[in-house]
């Protein structure tokens, strides 16, 4: 991802059936050919409570991991208050919601 100028990514939290919780971070790119693709960048065990500091604590921790923190340009998430929290009133680029949870 070295290459790639401008990222979006889509950031999920949810709960197994063994009440374990996870956050995921794919990322979604044009390479310089302007083929689109989609990257899973972090998959972990969320531990603790899913406050919105914590929940950006996380976040931050792992887009640093891949030195991307300049090019992230959007997040889109469900409208938990907690993950919207987390990422719509920083550095993480324009916040936009995905909430199919309401659909069904």
């Amino acid at each position: 991802m070295k290459k790639i100028p401008f990222i979006a990514l889509t950031i999920d939290l949810w709960l197994n059936s063994r009440r374990t919780h996870f956050l995921a971070i794919a990322a979604h790119y044009y390479d310089a050919r302007m083929k689109h693709s989609s990257t899973v960048i972090s998959f972990r065990r969320f531990h603790g409570r899913h406050l919105a500091y914590h929940l950006n604590s996380f976040i931050i921790k792992e887009i640093g991991k891949l030195n991307i923190q300049t090019k992230i340009v959007a997040v889109t998430t469900d409208s938990g208050s907690d993950i919207k929290g987390a990422t719509s009133r920083n550095q993480l680029g324009t916040w936009y919601s995905f909430d199919t949870h309401n659909i069904n």
